[in-house]
Protein backbone atom coordinates (compact mmCIF):
# COMPACT_ATOMS: atom_id res chain seq x y z
CA UNK A 1 0.00 0.00 0.00
CA UNK A 2 1.09 3.61 -0.61
CA UNK A 3 2.47 5.62 2.62
CA UNK A 4 -0.04 7.40 4.57
CA UNK A 5 2.78 10.02 4.79
CA UNK A 6 2.85 10.59 0.65
CA UNK A 7 1.86 13.83 -0.05
CA UNK A 8 0.37 12.73 -3.84
CA UNK A 9 -0.77 9.49 -2.07
CA UNK A 10 -4.86 11.18 -2.26
CA UNK A 11 -4.02 12.22 -6.28
CA UNK A 12 -3.12 8.84 -7.02
CA UNK A 13 -5.84 7.29 -5.80
CA UNK A 14 -8.16 9.58 -7.33
CA UNK A 15 -6.67 8.75 -10.85
CA UNK A 16 -6.79 5.38 -10.01
CA UNK A 17 -10.23 5.36 -9.01
CA UNK A 18 -10.40 7.54 -12.56
CA UNK A 19 -8.70 4.92 -15.10
CA UNK A 20 -10.77 2.04 -13.56
CA UNK A 21 -14.00 3.91 -14.44
CA UNK A 22 -12.43 4.67 -17.71
CA UNK A 23 -11.80 0.97 -18.65
CA UNK A 24 -15.62 0.35 -17.37
CA UNK A 25 -17.14 2.68 -19.59
CA UNK A 26 -15.06 1.37 -22.37
CA UNK A 27 -15.70 -2.64 -22.07
CA UNK A 28 -19.46 -1.23 -21.92
CA UNK A 29 -19.07 0.43 -25.02
CA UNK A 30 -16.56 -2.32 -26.62
CA UNK A 31 -19.47 -5.19 -25.65
CA UNK A 32 -22.30 -3.39 -26.77
CA UNK A 33 -23.96 -3.12 -23.33
CA UNK A 34 -23.99 0.39 -23.90
CA UNK A 35 -24.87 2.54 -27.79
CA UNK A 36 -22.04 4.72 -27.70
CA UNK A 37 -20.32 7.20 -25.62
CA UNK A 38 -23.88 9.57 -25.59
CA UNK A 39 -25.65 6.58 -24.42
CA UNK A 40 -23.22 5.63 -21.80
CA UNK A 41 -23.35 9.53 -20.05
CA UNK A 42 -27.12 9.35 -19.90
CA UNK A 43 -27.04 6.67 -17.92
CA UNK A 44 -24.37 7.74 -15.39
CA UNK A 45 -25.52 11.42 -15.40
CA UNK A 46 -22.47 12.75 -16.86
CA UNK A 47 -22.00 14.49 -19.77
CA UNK A 48 -20.88 13.31 -23.29
CA UNK A 49 -17.27 15.75 -22.66
CA UNK A 50 -16.87 14.44 -19.53
CA UNK A 51 -16.92 10.31 -20.76
CA UNK A 52 -14.68 11.50 -23.47
CA UNK A 53 -12.36 13.04 -20.97
CA UNK A 54 -12.05 9.91 -18.60
CA UNK A 55 -12.19 7.79 -21.85
CA UNK A 56 -8.96 9.62 -23.47
CA UNK A 57 -6.72 8.71 -19.75
CA UNK A 58 -6.45 5.29 -21.88
CA UNK A 59 -4.76 6.49 -24.88
CA UNK A 60 -1.81 6.79 -22.22
CA UNK A 61 0.98 5.15 -22.86
CA UNK A 62 1.53 1.29 -21.09
CA UNK A 63 4.37 2.93 -19.34
CA UNK A 64 2.16 5.70 -17.68
CA UNK A 65 -0.90 3.57 -17.30
CA UNK A 66 1.12 1.39 -15.37
CA UNK A 67 2.92 3.88 -12.92
CA UNK A 68 -0.59 5.24 -12.09
CA UNK A 69 -2.27 2.17 -11.49
CA UNK A 70 0.35 0.39 -9.22
CA UNK A 71 -1.10 0.60 -5.81
CA UNK A 72 2.58 0.79 -4.19
CA UNK A 73 3.29 3.37 -6.10
CA UNK A 74 4.44 6.48 -4.61
CA UNK A 75 5.64 10.37 -5.47
CA UNK A 76 4.31 13.13 -7.36
CA UNK A 77 2.34 12.67 -10.45
CA UNK A 78 0.30 15.14 -12.90
CA UNK A 79 -2.86 16.22 -12.27
CA UNK A 80 -5.86 14.91 -14.66
CA UNK A 81 -6.08 17.62 -16.36
CA UNK A 82 -2.42 17.51 -17.45
CA UNK A 83 -2.51 13.72 -18.26
CA UNK A 84 -5.84 14.19 -20.41
CA UNK A 85 -3.26 16.79 -22.74
CA UNK A 86 -0.45 13.97 -22.63
CA UNK A 87 -2.86 12.12 -23.74
CA UNK A 88 -3.15 13.86 -27.20
CA UNK A 89 0.36 13.03 -27.88
CA UNK A 90 1.43 11.19 -30.24
CA UNK A 91 3.71 8.77 -29.46
CA UNK A 92 4.36 6.21 -26.65
CA UNK A 93 8.08 7.98 -26.26
CA UNK A 94 7.10 11.59 -26.13
CA UNK A 95 4.24 10.88 -23.66
CA UNK A 96 6.84 9.14 -21.54
CA UNK A 97 9.57 11.87 -21.51
CA UNK A 98 6.59 14.60 -21.19
CA UNK A 99 5.75 12.53 -18.15
CA UNK A 100 8.89 12.57 -16.40
CA UNK A 101 9.11 16.32 -16.80
CA UNK A 102 5.70 16.96 -15.26
CA UNK A 103 6.53 14.47 -12.79
CA UNK A 104 9.45 16.55 -12.02
CA UNK A 105 7.95 19.84 -11.95
CA UNK A 106 5.30 18.42 -9.25
CA UNK A 107 8.58 17.24 -7.03
CA UNK A 108 9.99 21.15 -7.47
CA UNK A 109 7.00 23.10 -7.52
CA UNK A 110 3.76 23.35 -6.36
CA UNK A 111 2.15 21.03 -3.56
CA UNK A 112 -0.67 18.68 -4.74
CA UNK A 113 -3.76 20.88 -4.94
CA UNK A 114 -2.05 24.06 -5.22
CA UNK A 115 -3.78 26.26 -7.65
CA UNK A 116 -1.43 26.93 -10.94
CA UNK A 117 -1.26 30.08 -11.62
CA UNK A 118 -0.46 31.50 -15.31
CA UNK A 119 1.20 29.87 -17.84
CA UNK A 120 5.66 29.28 -18.51
CA UNK A 121 6.74 31.34 -21.38
CA UNK A 122 7.39 29.61 -24.43
CA UNK A 123 9.46 30.76 -27.05
CA UNK A 124 8.46 30.63 -30.51
CA UNK A 125 5.57 29.42 -32.29
CA UNK A 126 5.87 25.76 -32.33
CA UNK A 127 3.78 24.91 -29.48
CA UNK A 128 0.79 26.81 -30.59
CA UNK A 129 0.81 25.06 -33.94
CA UNK A 130 1.17 21.52 -32.07
CA UNK A 131 -1.99 22.73 -29.98
CA UNK A 132 -3.68 24.13 -32.82
CA UNK A 133 -3.45 20.73 -34.76
CA UNK A 134 -4.67 18.77 -31.29
CA UNK A 135 -7.42 21.27 -30.77
CA UNK A 136 -8.29 20.57 -34.63
CA UNK A 137 -8.30 16.73 -33.93
CA UNK A 138 -10.13 16.95 -30.71
CA UNK A 139 -13.03 18.89 -31.96
CA UNK A 140 -12.99 17.16 -35.51
CA UNK A 141 -13.43 13.32 -33.39
CA UNK A 142 -16.22 15.13 -31.79
CA UNK A 143 -14.78 14.87 -28.68
CA UNK A 144 -16.29 18.20 -27.86
CA UNK A 145 -18.94 19.97 -28.97
CA UNK A 146 -17.84 23.42 -29.29
CA UNK A 147 -15.39 25.87 -29.18
CA UNK A 148 -16.35 26.64 -25.70
CA UNK A 149 -16.37 23.25 -24.00
CA UNK A 150 -12.97 22.92 -25.70
CA UNK A 151 -11.92 25.62 -23.99
CA UNK A 152 -13.15 25.03 -20.39
CA UNK A 153 -11.44 21.71 -20.66
CA UNK A 154 -7.76 23.29 -21.63
CA UNK A 155 -8.18 26.39 -19.15
CA UNK A 156 -8.58 28.93 -21.68
CA UNK A 157 -11.61 30.89 -23.62
CA UNK A 158 -13.35 29.70 -26.62
CA UNK A 159 -11.97 32.84 -28.53
CA UNK A 160 -8.19 32.00 -27.54
CA UNK A 161 -8.79 28.04 -29.08
CA UNK A 162 -10.31 30.16 -31.93
CA UNK A 163 -7.05 32.04 -32.82
CA UNK A 164 -4.91 29.31 -32.07
CA UNK A 165 -7.28 27.24 -34.36
CA UNK A 166 -6.96 29.94 -37.13
CA UNK A 167 -3.16 29.53 -37.88
CA UNK A 168 -4.05 26.30 -39.63
CA UNK A 169 -5.44 28.60 -42.25
CA UNK A 170 -2.28 29.75 -42.84
CA UNK A 171 -0.52 29.04 -46.29
CA UNK A 172 1.16 25.74 -46.14
CA UNK A 173 4.24 27.88 -47.39
CA UNK A 174 4.17 30.23 -44.70
CA UNK A 175 3.61 27.35 -41.78
CA UNK A 176 6.89 26.20 -43.37
CA UNK A 177 8.46 29.30 -42.13
CA UNK A 178 7.05 29.99 -38.65
CA UNK A 179 6.39 26.33 -37.27
CA UNK A 180 10.11 26.13 -36.99
CA UNK A 181 12.38 26.40 -33.51
CA UNK A 182 12.25 29.60 -31.63
CA UNK A 183 16.06 30.59 -32.97
CA UNK A 184 14.69 30.24 -36.78
CA UNK A 185 11.51 32.35 -37.14
CA UNK A 186 12.05 35.34 -38.67
CA UNK A 187 11.97 38.55 -36.64
CA UNK A 188 8.98 40.54 -35.55
CA UNK A 189 6.64 37.44 -36.46
CA UNK A 190 4.06 36.67 -33.79
CA UNK A 191 0.87 34.80 -32.91
CA UNK A 192 -1.10 38.13 -33.55
CA UNK A 193 0.45 39.01 -37.07
CA UNK A 194 0.00 35.67 -38.54
CA UNK A 195 -3.63 35.45 -37.34
CA UNK A 196 -4.19 38.58 -39.63
CA UNK A 197 -2.44 37.29 -42.24
CA UNK A 198 -4.60 34.06 -41.97
CA UNK A 199 -7.76 36.25 -42.16
CA UNK A 200 -7.21 36.57 -45.55
CA UNK A 201 -8.85 34.16 -48.07
CA UNK A 202 -6.66 33.54 -50.96
CA UNK A 203 -3.11 32.39 -51.59
CA UNK A 204 -2.21 35.32 -53.43
CA UNK A 205 -3.56 37.64 -50.29
CA UNK A 206 -1.67 35.70 -47.46
CA UNK A 207 1.87 35.82 -49.37
CA UNK A 208 1.41 39.57 -50.02
CA UNK A 209 0.77 40.16 -46.52
CA UNK A 210 3.61 37.76 -45.23
CA UNK A 211 5.92 39.45 -47.77
CA UNK A 212 5.31 42.76 -45.79
CA UNK A 213 5.54 41.48 -42.86
CA UNK A 214 8.70 40.23 -43.11
CA UNK A 215 9.97 43.38 -44.84
CA UNK A 216 9.14 45.05 -42.22
CA UNK A 217 10.88 43.38 -39.86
Amino acid sequence: MARFDDPWASRRAALRGHLARARDFARRIETGRVENAADLAGREGLTRARVSQLLRLLKLSPVILADIEDVEGTGPVPTEAELRKLAGTKTPERQEYEYRRLCGAEAAGRPPGAPVRGRPHQRGLQHLFERARRYHALLDAGEYRSLNELGRAEGVTGNRIAQVLRLLQLDPEIIAQVDVRAEDLPPGVTDRRLRQVAKLRTREEQMAAWETLVGKT
